[in-house]
């Protein structure tokens, strides 16, 4: 069987890598080709973790024994085939590659061909130049302390627009004949949970998508209440989580009735579910400008928001959006 994955990173702007890999092969050679196709060298400390739709890190896949607790399982790449931990089209890996400031690539396994077979593993698609493998701390440190914070409160003006408008700044070819009735609505996106929600946001021309902010599922409602009540938003797109053979998955039986409660009280309201096992793999702009540091990496709730600005900017980008009216 042929696995293929995909690779983003969320410092370097429009980076993108697709890794096509027999699944029989071991950690070590995907290390090696994603090194290869970035142009790392092979000899700096990395690993890979096994981790849940939420980027929680599970199992950690690494490079070398760093002489970790006795009573927990060492996985070392050279002697771990992929297969044996990777299976399910959908599945999210961290593949950390600096150690000392704890930077990674997000992979995820796209789709699985098989019946196929891959003598060595093939870089399909390389756009985006990769960011630097290694950092200094007080360099990290330094762009972390100037980096946005992911929260409805730090949104600026920038988000929705400068208050300094000038009339002059206005190129007027081309808007002639446009009316307000043409102008679009928002697309809200929400990464829906049990204890809380992720919550991203398109700009008025839905060109791009940005993490908005996090906030508790029983207080979803209220929240999307408030935000239409200031802005227009034609439609809320929800992920649908479905498992290789296109079931849906366990998850559904709390989003279904958390959204069938968010449609109930706001019947205005349009709600569509995208399937996110066809989504694109572009390194979403929305990932990059919302600035995270090593802390909101780790910190759940700035993952969630995270994953409800890939939802929106995967949906944009499909079939499904094309094939759509979504205007009010």
């Amino acid at each position: 069987m042929v696995s293929k994955f995909r690779i983003v990173s969320d410092e370097v702007d429009n980076f993108r890598r697709e890794i096509e890999i027999d699944a029989d092969s071991t950690f070590l050679a995907l290390r090696n080709a994603i090194c290869d196709s970035v142009g790392y060298d092979k000899n700096q400390m990395s690993s890979f973790f096994i981790c849940d739709d939420g980027w929680e890190k599970d199992v950690e896949i690494t490079l070398e024994d760093m002489g970790s607790d006795s009573s927990e399982d060492v996985y070392l790449m050279e002697d771990s085939i992929i297969s044996d931990f990777v299976e399910d089209e959908g599945q999210r890996l961290l593949y950390v590659f600096d150690y000392m400031t704890d930077r990674c690539f997000f992979m995820e396994l796209k789709e699985t061909e098989p019946g196929k077979s891959l003598l060595d593993p093939l870089c399909t698609v390389a756009r985006g130049k990769a960011p630097a493998q290694v950092m200094a701390i007080d360099e990290y440190e330094e762009k972390s302390a100037k980096a946005t914070d992911i929260s409805a409160a730090d949104i600026d003006e920038d988000f929705y627009g400068s208050t300094d408008y000038s009339p002059d700044e206005f190129d007027v070819e081309g808007f002639d004949e446009m009316t307000m009735e043409q102008v679009l609505g928002r697309l809200l996106a929400i990464d829906y949970g049990r204890r809380r929600c992720g919550i991203a946001v398109t700009d008025p021309m839905r060109i791009i998508a940005k993490g908005l902010t996090t906030v508790p599922t029983s207080g979803l409602i209220d929240f999307i209440r408030n935000y239409i009540s200031g802005e227009p938003v034609d439609a809320v797109i929800v992920g649908l989580p479905r498992d290789v053979h296109g079931r849906e998955s366990d998850s559904m039986r709390y989003i279904r009735p958390g959204i069938g409660r968010l449609s109930a009280a706001l019947p205005e309201l349009r709600v569509i579910f995208f399937d996110e096992r066809f989504t694109s793999v572009i390194a979403h702009r929305s990932m990059i400008e919302s600035g995270m540091k090593k802390m909101q990496r780790r910190d759940k709730a700035a993952v969630d928001t995270m994953a409800a600005a890939i939802i929106l900017n995967d949906f944009l980008q499909s079939r499904q959006y094309a094939d759509q009216t979504i205007i009010q």
